[in-house]
This record gives C-alpha cells, structure tokens and sequence, in this order.
C-alpha cells in the first residue's frame, strides 16, 4: 500500500495516487508488483519507465520542491510462487534454474514539474543489489545471480525471495530443465523400448545446461546382466638381449567395468542377459557459481533374449581303429572317412524373435556360431592340457544367418596318431553364440553344450590294435548360462 499527499501555494490538497488510463504501459492503475512512474516518455516514441514496490518496510518521506510540499508512505509485501508445472511422478526431479535479482530505492527526489501528475517516485536512485546477498526458498543465490534446484513436477512453492534493502524490487526467471535419461535416443519419460542382448545401448542424461555444470559426481544404476568394457590378454615377447613388447593373445572378451557408470551423464553397455528392467540414474552436480544440486532420474525398458534348445543327437558314438601302421595307429571318434557317423553329432535350435503384427515392432536378426574351448589328456605330450583352450579357430564352423530360427550344429570326431597306449580324452564346452545385425553388436552366449570323450587303442606283442576303451555319453545342454568363452591359446584336436 503506497498513500501520497501534496499542498500547493493556493492551499489545496491532493491525495494520490490517481487513476488514469495512461498510469502505466497497460493502461492499468496498479501492478504486481505495485508499480509507478520512474520516467516519463516522450511523444509514443520513448516509453515511460517505472518501479516496482516489491517490498517496502514501512518507507516515509517528506519532499519539498519551492512551493510544493508532500508526504509519501510505502508498505509493500510481494508474494512470488513457483509452479513447476507437469504431471506428479516419483521418477523424476526436474533441475530448475532461477534467475535472481533485485535493486534498492533511494530517497525520491523533489520536483517543480509535478503538477496536476504527481509523480512522486520519478527518477528515485535506483541501485543494484549483489546477487550473492538475496534468498529464495531459503537459499542463497549465487554469485551470478542464479540459483540451482531440483524439484519435483506439480508443485506449488513459495519463493520468499528477499534482499538485505528497507524498499527495492526483486525478480526472479525461472528455466525448467526436464531431465530425461535416453536410452539409443528413446526417451524413457514416454516409451518403454526393447534391445536385444548383444546389442550396444547408450544411456544418456539429456535436457542439462551443460554450459553451467563444471563437474558431477554420482553413478547410473542398470539392471542386471550387463559388460560394459572389452579386455584381451597380453603376451610379452621378449627382444633380446633386453627389452620386449606385448601383443594381444586368445578371445576378446568382456566384464563390467564400474567405474564408467560413475561420474557422467552417459554410459554405454551390452546386455547379456536378463529381461531388462529400470535404469536409474543418481548424480550430484556442481554449477560455475558454486553450487550443488542432486538430480535423480529413472526409465524403464525391456532386453530380448534368443532362446536355445536341443535339437537334435545323432548316435551311436564309437571309437575306430585306422592307419595301424607298425607301433602306431590313428584313434578316432567316428569313422574315418567324412560320413559323421560315429561321431559327437547334434544340432541345436535357436529361437530369435519374428516379425510381428504392428511393422514398427522389433525383429531381432543376426548370425549364431559355436565356439568350442576343451581340455584335453592324451598319450600325445602337446596334446595335455588342464586350461581350456579355443578347438581351432574361434567358431568351430562358419557361423550361420538366423532371421527367426535356425539350427546349428557340431560334428566333431576327434583322434590321434600315437603308439600304445594311443588315448583320446578330451572335455568339451560348446558356447552357442548370437550376435545381432547393427553397428558395435557383440557376440554373446545363449547357452553351454558340455561333453567328453575318451577312447583307447592298444597293441599287443604280435602288433594287433584293440580298443579297450570307448566311452562316450550324449552331451548335455545347452544350459542358459551367458559365460564368455576365454582363451588364450588355441589347439587342432580332431
């Protein structure tokens, strides 16, 4: 509430303010805050200009100008609230930024050119406040006038901004950041995508003024199964006389590395297995003035997984006697001459997921192989070994295309050419890999096949081969484990 009076030379009072249709630039009598003139304009070509009673503890002061003379009184309160505006949910705390300021009034000054407008504020001194010296919300605001918030959607506060000043103007400007994680550019705040395990997925923290952030500390949460690092073994060789180099030896493999869920707005990762969930994401961040401010966000989304099966077991599986050429023979699991009959034989089915019945749903393609890593304990010397090494080269066989199903398979018959005792036995682990079509895809388990073998030719005095071991059971699997298979060294056992 702002009350005025003024007496000229004839004796006659006014009391003020007026109510005018050219009061302000609205045409209104009042504002909010309550306002008046500052500086008149001239001719509709410069607009007047005003101030604002934000607050005003009680301001009175007496003005004469020759023959005029006049009493004004301010008291003013300014209520601001804050809508966040959106829909409530627990998911997400939006960061806010409110932009601050204030000034403070002088002593009004007195003039001649009142007359029938009595204009009692014109040309008051006006003088900035520090930034650092207001409060909102019970804060205080920052240097450069900015105050950081995380608040949650539909939500009504009251700022209670305020500044060290008996009367002056205050005005807060507040930018809404709708902080969103993306996961390979779905916005999760509005759609609940699908991956395919195998396939790179980038998380992002999105909508974040990062001109104003110089550092966050904090991590993401993923659900369950993930690797998010590739790592290879590393063999030295030596140069002699000194010094030496490493190259990279055996399978590429992967494992979860936490310290790239830590500290940043982005992350990236496979899934390997699992059937998705809720990524969360906890970061504490630092503005350029100083402050902090914890954000939290949250997404759902669902990983698809191929399914394996036995298909198919080939039998019965025997040893053969070849080759027995004076103290050596050649043991073979199967028979020597290409059929596969006798040998480790099977097929399995994998399952990826068809087209469906909307042409926007997913369809997860690719390529299947199978990786083989064995044990092995033969009278061959090379041929004895307790780490489990890659059988060949990576895939047993060409990998094959698989669009909605396929049915890849293993015919393995291994043998050697030794003297007595000529012994085959060897342990099998059979990893059935997918990876699906798209760029930085990896290959990933969708189930172990386990085997072992082991046959036995020996030779009597007169130089006659008998078998006197031949065992070999149907494998077993594929389990649904998402192991990698490792290695580092690779061998030639059929």
């Amino acid at each position: 509430m702002k009350i005025a009076s003024q007496t000229n030379s004839n004796g006659n009072s006014y009391y003020y303010p007026f109510i005018t249709s050219s009061w302000d630039a609205y045409g209104h009598f009042t504002g909010l805050p309550d306002e008046d003139l500052w500086a008149f304009g001239w001719a509709d070509v410069i607009p007047p200009q005003w101030i604002y009673h934000y607050w005003a503890n009680n301001v009175q002061q007496h003005l004469v100008s020759g023959s005029w003379a006049a009493d004004i009184a301010v008291t003013a309160r300014t209520t601001m609230k804050l809508f966040t505006g959106g829909k409530a949910t627990i998911q997400r705390r939006n960061l806010i930024q409110l932009q601050c300021g204030a000034e403070a009034y002088g002593t009004a000054l007195p003039s001649d050119q009142w007359g029938p407008v009595f204009a009692e504020w014109a040309g008051v001194p006006k003088t900035p406040i520090a930034a650092a010296k207001l409060r909102a919300l019970g804060q205080w605001v920052g240097s450069d006038g900015n105050l950081w918030l995380a608040l949650p959607d539909n939500e009504a506060l009251t700022l209670n901004l305020s500044a060290p000043a008996q009367h002056y103007n205050a005005w807060a400007t507040p930018t809404k950041y709708p902080v969103t994680i993306t996961a390979n550019g779905n916005d999760l705040s509005v759609t609940n995508p699908e991956f395919c395990v195998g396939q790179k997925v980038t998380f992002s923290l999105n909508n974040l003024p990062t001109g104003n952030i110089v550092n966050m500390i904090g991590n993401w949460q993923l659900p369950a199964r993930f690797v998010n690092v590739a790592w290879q073994n590393q063999i030295f060789v030596p140069t002699p006389p000194v010094g030496g180099y490493y190259i990279s030896s055996g399978s590429v493999n992967y494992r979860t590395n936490s310290s790239l869920l830590e500290n940043t707005n982005q992350t990236s990762c496979w899934f390997v297995n699992g059937s998705g969930g809720t990524v969360g994401m906890n970061l504490n961040f630092q503005f350029n003035n100083g402050q902090y401010v914890n954000v939290t966000a949250k997404g759902d989304f669902t990983v698809f997984r191929p399914s394996v099966m036995m298909n198919q077991v080939n039998g019965p599986r025997y040893y053969t006697i070849n080759d027995d050429i004076g103290l050596t023979c050649k043991l073979k699991l199967g028979e020597n001459n290409g059929s596969g009959d006798g040998t480790m034989r099977y097929s399995v089915e994998v399952d990826s997921k068809p087209a469906g019945t909307h042409p926007f749903d997913n369809q997860f393609y690719g390529n299947v192989g199978i990786t083989q890593l064995i044990t092995a304990d033969y009278s061959n010397p090379v041929l004895i070994f307790s780490d489990e090494r890659c059988d060949g080269s990576e895939f047993y066989s060409p990998p094959i295309r698989i669009i909605h199903s396929c049915l890849p398979g293993l015919n393995d018959g291994p043998s050697d050419i030794w003297t007595t005792p000529n012994i085959v036995n060897l342990s099998c682990r059979d990893f059935i890999r997918f990876k699906p079509d798209g760029d930085d895809s990896i290959w990933v388990t969708l189930g172990i096949v386990t085997w072992d073998t082991v046959g036995t030719a020996e030779q009597d005095f007169w130089g006659n081969w008998t078998k006197t071991t031949d065992v070999t059971p149907a494998p077993s699997g594929p389990d649904r484990l998402d192991t990698f298979p490792i290695w580092t060294q690779s061998v030639t056992a059929h």
